[in-house]
């Protein structure tokens, strides 16, 4: 029988889909755990900003953790928005009653620098990081968490240590402009620095939900603190860097890209298997258009622009050919490149013949130095594309006439 790790998010409703449980949900489908929600308010909100809000009940929110807890075998949660002090209550008695492992990710702020939440809430959420795992806030959130102002990296440094120390929890500070582009990771007291490749992106939201739920999926699959929090890092950066252009405002991550990327990768392998497997069985066809121990190769692109091709290539001995090497993703060559530069999906180097000039003239396959083609041209080597593995044969059969 087939079973996941169970976690929870606390958190509000997002109507347009990139942030709040809906971002913790995919996060946790797309890291393989099973998510639970307990809904702690309704957001009428889009790309463009927060409408209307509606804190629910704090005896609804008792009610939705009671139900999830005593069904599910939960060990680790993650918060988003807690609205009022007495539903921040609820779930500190929760945590303490069952010993739950909380990611407390403390949204007080909006990206506009609105207030969400009042000076009792604040006060109420300090006291339930003292029973958290680690705490998660942004600059401003730890301006407020820790009552120092942030201005660089070393102020920053100070006021996550102070806040790490003055509640007894670990503190992963997010960072931004006055940080270097840094995140302060505090645990057990020892601080160090965590960072990635700026990303030149203006859709972000959701990313400090991603990278809470992330934490929460990995602590659930079994990793230290520690590692968690790394590993969870990467995951966000990705999700990030594939971040999606999608509504008027500012677009969502994809928590989705990771798999995505590697369930591509995958299919572009297994495409690219069979395709040269029809090559050997059609092997006259590199044996018209390749000179003796000349070498060609064949490459096949993701959507994540990632190039899959042949660690050696197609060489030619006489009246056979043999194919060097396994399908590998990163080798730079002229296929990678054109496929790249082009848009096709499937492409296929080899040196320029007569043969080649005379049927692509004779049959219209356009051949250019850039651009849209067939067939592209550098130096004294082309690259033959295609949207496919059978367009590419069928060019291949029209050139070796």
């Amino acid at each position: 029988m087939r079973s996941r790790p169970v976690v929870g998010t606390v958190a509000g409703s997002d109507s347009g889909g990139g942030a709040g449980l809906q971002a913790d949900l995919k996060t946790f489908t797309s890291l393989g755990t099973f998510g639970v929600t307990v809904v702690t308010s309704i957001t009428a909100q889009n790309t463009e900003g927060v409408r209307e809000v509606y804190p629910l009940p704090p005896s609804l929110v008792q009610s939705q953790l009671e139900a999830v807890i005593a069904d599910f075998d939960i060990r680790f949660v993650k918060t988003g928005v807690l609205p009022s002090e007495e539903v921040v209550e609820v779930l500190r008695n929760k945590v303490i009653e069952r010993s739950l492992g909380l990611v407390l990710d403390p949204v007080l702020v909006a990206k506009s620098g609105q207030r969400l939440v009042g000076d009792q809430v604040i006060s109420a959420i300090r006291k339930l990081a003292s029973y958290s795992l680690i705490l998660t806030p942004n600059i401003t959130e730890l301006e407020l968490l820790s009552g120092r102002k942030v201005n660089d990296l070393p102020s920053m440094e100070e006021a996550a240590l102070s806040l790490s120390s003055s509640l007894g929890t670990n503190v992963l500070a997010k960072g931004g402009e006055r940080s270097e582009g840094k995140d302060i990771l505090i645990i057990d007291g020892r601080l160090s620095h965590l960072s990635s490749p700026r990303v030149e992106t203006k859709d972000t939201h959701g990313s400090g939900d991603v990278l809470s739920a992330a934490i929460t999926s990995y602590l659930a699959k079994g990793n230290k603190l520690p590692e968690a929090v790394r590993e969870a890092k990467e995951f966000v950066t990705s999700s990030i860097v594939n971040s999606l252009r999608i509504g008027k405002g500012r677009g969502p991550v994809d928590p989705f890209a990771s798999v995505e990327r590697l369930a591509h990768r995958e299919m572009v392998r297994e495409e690219l298997e069979e395709l040269v497997l029809r090559l050997e069985e059609m092997k006259e066809l590199i044996i018209a258009l390749l000179r003796t121990e000349d070498k060609a190769n064949i490459g096949s692109i993701t959507p994540y622009q990632e190039v899959a091709t042949l660690a050696g290539g197609i060489v030619r001995y006489m009246n056979w050919i043999k194919v060097d090497g396994p399908i590998v993703f990163g080798v730079e060559n002229l296929v990678s490149s054109a496929l790249r530069r082009t848009g096709a999906k499937v492409g296929l180097s080899i040196s320029l013949s007569e043969r080649l000039l005379r049927n692509s003239e004779r049959y219209g396959l356009r051949m250019r130095e850039n651009g849209p083609c067939d067939i592209l041209m550098e130096g004294d080597k082309v690259v033959i594309l295609a949207q496919n593995g059978r367009e590419l044969l069928e060019k291949l059969e029209v050139l070796a006439k």
